[in-house]
Order: C-alpha cells, then sequence, then structure tokens
C-alpha cells in the first residue's frame, strides 16, 4: 500500500515519469493483478490513480493490453462498474493501437454504457467508444 502510494506521488509529477516507467515495467503484472483480483469492489484509489497514470506509457500499455489482462480488465469493469477502472480503459483506448482488442469488447463496452449507475462512468464510456477505430477504418 506504501510503495503504491508512493508511486503515484512521483508519477503525477512528469518530470519523473521515465524513471516511474522504467522501475515498473518489471512490477506492472503485480499491479494488474492487484486491479483485477481485488478484494473489494471498487479498487484501492490510489491504485486507480497511480494505473491511470502509468497508461501515459506506451510500453507499459502494452502491457496491460496483453488479450488476457486487457480480458479480466474488461471483466472487472462489466461486474463493478468502477468509473476509475473505466477511466483506465479510456486511457488505452486514446493510444489507438489496441483496435483487435476493442472490437471484440465493442458489444461488452456499448451494452455497459447503456447500463451506465454513474454519470461518471457513461462519460468515460462514451469517450471509449468515440475512442475506438476498427481496422478496417471505420469507427
Amino acid at each position: 500500500q506504501v510503495a503504491i502510494r508512493l508511486l503515484y506521488s512521483i508519477s503525477m509529477d512528469t518530470r519523473f515519469r521515465v524513471i516511474v516507467e522504467q522501475q515498473v515495467i518489471s512490477a506492472m503484472q503485480l499491479i494488474i493483478q492487484l486491479i483485477i483480483r481485488s478484494p473489494t469492489k471498487l479498487i484501492d484509489k490510489e491504485l486507480a490513480a497511480l494505473s491511470v497514470n502509468l497508461t501515459w506509457s506506451p510500453t507499459l500499455i502494452k502491457q496491460l493490453c496483453s488479450p488476457e489482462n486487457f480480458h479480466h480488465l474488461i471483466k472487472r469493469v462489466h461486474q463493478t462498474f468502477d468509473p476509475l477502472l473505466i477511466k483506465i480503459v479510456r486511457n488505452i483506448s486514446q493510444l489507438g493501437e489496441q483496435p483487435i482488442l476493442f472490437k471484440r469488447y465493442l458489444h461488452e463496452l456499448v451494452g455497459m454504457t447503456l447500463k451506465a449507475p454513474s454519470h461518471e462512468f457513461v462519460v468515460e464510456s462514451i469517450a471509449v467508444l468515440n475512442n475506438i477505430v476498427l481496422p478496417d477504418g471505420k469507427e
């Protein structure tokens, strides 16, 4: 918990992002597992905030977006409707390099948007849908 808070605090400062990226690469799978296997419905705010901050890095997003990790992330978002998790998904969708992953979950993302329990979740999920560019060039 202390390490997550410390990394979050450091990751807020853009001057240290490269250092954080270098240090977190080896721990990224652990961070993903903490998100996916969180014992509470909503993940810890510091963990979510750190994860959101880490999505600026294409290197770290590639680890997060392995098909298995991404599947579990979307599944967790669907189970919890956690607005911080959908924010992570939105940041991933902004990279634009993962269209195949998003195409597989398009139907589920639309369904979550329609059933969203909060305004914040709706805004984030609409942003995800807006960012999805399918491989055939259609948005």
